[in-house]
């Protein structure tokens, strides 16, 4: 048996505004419980935690009663100069010298599960090749590798951790290998969306599911139960739009008898450097350019009964990337605190629609969904949709 598996944990800070801190709480919370898995797990040695100065006093105030101040090492970054991803994660692997490695995003792993997460674990630390295990290979929210040292020639082309299991495999020379689909495996706390699908999942932590019940928004948890209804009803139809996999739209035909229109575009466009580079174009949001977003909702009511929508393609397609406090204004149906006129345009709309409508980042046609589907009952016969 080769040596123990080290984790660096990183969680980024986030605004002052409303809509950030509610998914800055559920992300600490996420993290805190993550946290207290790596330390119980028999196959993992030293635990980073690399978050910014500001988040410093919640972790002397959480950690204690945790028992985590022993385990896990506070490694603050530094307030003076930008964060780049992959030259903070090739920094910390050579401060601390570590070569088997599990890297995660505090919000990535909410209902990974400690079996799930030795089962990983365990893996690295048995495997004598160059291998990576991921969430996702087109857009990594945890990944381990066998060797990361190979990450000091690659960290200038990781400006996001969504671009590590890509580069791994494209330019690396890693087997990589993604894991099962599912919302434990998809499901990351990225956009307040994701949020939603926390709050009624089986295996939310008990402290962020606490959090969650009371912090949000009523109306917005009125609506995801609307399309929770829509998915358990018979005959009924639904909008898929963004980048929506095989593998959802598959477990959408077998736990349901909706009929799914499926609008799918520019999968992995973050991992490819497509949205970076200016490169991402939809369809979608080119149709909703030529009609206007009061027309493509008017349109989504008269033909679905409950639309999801990855509105990131959507402002990709448009070089247009608001600030997180208007990203996630807009998630929770805040249109009066988004400042971005277009994205303010398009969630009005929404709200005007005869369907209910949730939109947000990747999540929504992902790990959400992934969420929303496993809480519905077995169905005993294939989807009318496959017809």
């Amino acid at each position: 048996m080769t040596d123990l598996v080290d984790a660096v944990v990183m969680l980024g800070a986030l605004g002052p505004t409303a809509a950030e801190q509610l998914l800055q709480r559920a992300r600490w919370l996420a993290t805190l419980h993550m946290l207290q898995q790596l330390a119980g797990c028999a196959d993992v040695g030293r635990i980073v935690l690399a978050a910014p100065p500001e988040l410093q006093g919640h972790w002397q105030a959480d950690a204690p009663a945790l028992g985590l101040l022993q385990r896990v090492q506070w490694d603050g970054d530094a307030a003076e100069s930008p964060f780049h991803f992959g030259e903070r994660l090739a920094a910390l692997v050579a401060q601390y010298q570590l070569t088997r490695v599990l890297y995660a995003g505090g919000g990535s792993m909410p209902l990974l599960g400690a079996a799930r997460l030795g089962e990983l674990a365990a893996e690295l630390r048995s495997t004598r090749s160059a291998l990576a295990l991921t969430n996702n290979l087109y857009s990594s929210d945890w990944l381990g590798l066998s060797d990361a040292r190979a990450l000091a020639a690659l960290s200038s082309r990781l400006p996001r951790d969504n671009m590590l299991g890509w580069v791994l495999q494209q330019e690396a020379g890693f087997v990589v290998r993604a894991a099962a689909a599912s919302a434990a495996t998809r499901l990351d706390i990225d956009t307040p969306a994701d949020l939603l699908a926390l709050r009624w999942h089986t295996d939310t932590p008990a402290a962020l599911r606490a959090h969650l019940a009371e912090a949000l928004p009523s109306d917005l948890a009125a609506r995801w139960l609307e399309v929770q209804q829509v998915l358990a009803r018979g005959a009924s139809h639904i909008a898929l739009i963004g980048r929506v996999s095989a593998a959802v739209w598959q477990l959408l035909e077998s736990r349901t008898q909706v009929w799914a229109r499926v609008f799918a575009e520019e999968r992995g466009m973050t991992a490819s450097g497509r949205a970076a580079d200016g490169r991402v174009r939809s369809v979608i949001a080119d149709h909703i350019e030529r009609t206007g977003a009061d027309e493509f909702f008017a349109q989504m009511g008269e033909w679905v009964n409950a639309v999801l929508f990855d509105n990131r393609v959507y402002l990709a397609h448009h070089k247009s990337w608001p600030p997180a406090a208007d990203r996630f204004a807009a998630d929770l149906g805040w249109a009066d605190a988004v400042q971005d006129l277009r994205l303010r345009a398009l969630v009005t709309a929404a709200q005007g629609c005869r369907a209910p409508v949730i939109m947000g980042g990747y999540g929504v046609v992902s790990g959400g969904l992934y969420a929303m589907l496993e809480g519905l009952p077995q169905q005993p016969y294939a989807s009318v949709a496959q017809s």
